[in-house]
């Protein structure tokens, strides 16, 4: 048993109003960290999801004994910003803007501006100021990692004047940005993990692709019929569902990785926002009826557990690395498979912030800023990593062809043959600012085995 609590860990929330902070469950961890005083109903959920302590046990929080700042959401850019500079590591934001078709209690009404588009919202799926200003903060504070929720856009509208959302292309805004992890939302698996088959997407869950065809949402945890904390009374409780219900099992849940990292590694020392997102995408379970990513599920079920153990793995054979790329270099690693476990290999960096288009229904050009290319060469065979191809976003992801579009690759080799494997990471065109950051995670490696890095620029070894 890990024994992970949250402890020493202050996670940050951003949301309707203020937490019921004299609620039973929080026992004196939850700070209001601006001038909201008005108790709401949505902000007291969330926290509970992430850090209730369990007087009630159904509402046990993810982190139950870490510390939360909550704020408002007016101002949420320019404070998550201040809170990143002041050492936050993860703040949950379940919440977003209407868009598409909304219902305000009495009748449906359509957000899209018509003269761009009656088909769809053009929004959806648009990497807008909102998405870019996200991406800003993340890249300036590479410690930190901001969770969003998915949205609940699919399925809604009546379906007369203008289509119903969805089912592919709703999700909007920040949730769109690269550096954060946005989180759809599943049914409770009562019985645990067996297989995909378990993973049931809510009929709400907002799905990708973004407009650049990015796979999107990253993750996805139980959304649906999720009892926590009430803002009523000190002990009030409700059961919410939504991707907002999502979201902070998600956060609460990095909490403890990064409690793990924490008290292996030396207190204070932490890993990057790229690498918990990596880990937490690598450890993730299969679902959806294709191997690999899809845009529903985005990389699968979040598996907390299995992210931990491979921190404590790499304790000892060094399966987890924060590097630097520079302009012109190449990364390489040969690893040993004995070929009897798969062979998994994740890149996931931080990338400088897109440059939006003008308003238009999905316009192609890419948001990647620097284009990172992760392969694996054994014995003449190339291995590419999964990528989707957002014109028939239903397709099963492919792994023939480099991949020009994420911040993520991943590569799977499910039967390996014994023998050496060579990692390699480049890049494509010129890298702003001459390099790039990126985490990089390995399963599958024979540890009674050497390994041996390099770094090589392309013209000659050094």
């Amino acid at each position: 048993d890990l024994q992970l609590d949250g402890s020493g860990i202050t996670l940050r929330a951003w949301d309707a109003g203020a937490v019921r902070n004299t609620h039973q469950e929080f026992n004196g961890r939850v700070q209001q960290g601006d001038e909201d005083t008005l108790y709401n109903y949505h902000a007291t959920h969330v926290a509970g999801t992430m850090i209730a302590s369990g007087i009630n046990t159904e509402a046990k929080g993810m982190a139950y004994n870490a510390e939360l700042k909550s704020f408002g959401w007016n101002y949420d850019i320019s404070e998550m910003a201040i809170e990143a500079a002041n050492g936050s590591l993860i703040s949950n934001h379940s919440y977003g803007y209407g868009r598409g078709w909304v219902n305000n209690g009495y009748e449906w009404l359509w957000y899209g501006n018509s003269e761009i588009s009656e088909e769809e919202d053009y929004l959806f799926g648009f990497y807008d100021t909102q998405a870019k200003e996200w991406d800003e903060v993340a890249y300036h504070a590479p410690y930190y990692l901001i969770v969003k929720s998915a949205g609940n856009d699919r399925n809604e509208g009546p379906g007369i004047t203008n289509p119903t959302d969805g089912p592919y292309d709703c999700i909007a805004h920040s949730a769109v940005a690269k550096n954060v992890l946005t989180v759809g939302a599943v049914h409770n698996i009562i019985n645990g993990y067996t297989g995909p088959e378990d993973v049931l997407i809510t009929e709400f869950s907002s799905w990708g692709p973004t407009d650049d065809g990015r796979i999107k949402p990253d993750i996805v945890t139980q959304g649906m019929s999720v009892f926590s904390t009430d803002d009523d009374a000190d002990d009030d409780y409700k059961v919410m569902c939504g991707t907002s219900a999502a979201a902070p099992s998600a956060s609460g849940s990095l909490a403890l990785l990064q409690q793990h990292w924490s008290n292996l590694n030396g207190e204070g020392n932490y890993m990057l926002a790229a690498t918990l997102k990596g880990l937490v995408i690598h450890a993730a379970d299969e679902a959806g009826s294709y191997d690999g990513p899809d845009y529903k599920h985005g990389w699968g079920l979040m598996n907390t557990e299995k992210a931990a153990l491979l921190i404590s793995e790499d304790l000892n054979s060094n399966i987890i690395e924060e590097l630097t790329l520079n302009e012109g270099e190449e990364f390489a690693r040969t690893i040993k498979s004995d070929g009897n476990q798969p062979i998994k290999v994740t890149i996931c960096w931080t990338d400088a912030a897109g440059t939006p288009d003008e308003p238009h229904l999905d316009p192609t050009n890419s948001m990647l800023v620097n284009d990172l290319d992760l392969k694996i060469v054994h014995n003449n065979e190339i291995h590419y990593p999964w990528s989707l191809n957002p014109y028939q976003p239903e397709e099963a992801a492919r792994k023939n062809t480099k991949n020009y579009t994420d911040n993520v690759e991943v590569i799977d080799i499910s039967n390996p043959e014994a023998g050496e494997y060579t990692i390699m990471v480049s890049h494509d065109g010129v890298l702003s600012n001459k390099q790039q950051n990126f985490s990089i995670i390995i399963s599958g490696v024979d540890r009674n085995l050497p390994v041996v890095d390099f770094q090589a620029n392309k013209t000659e070894i050094s």
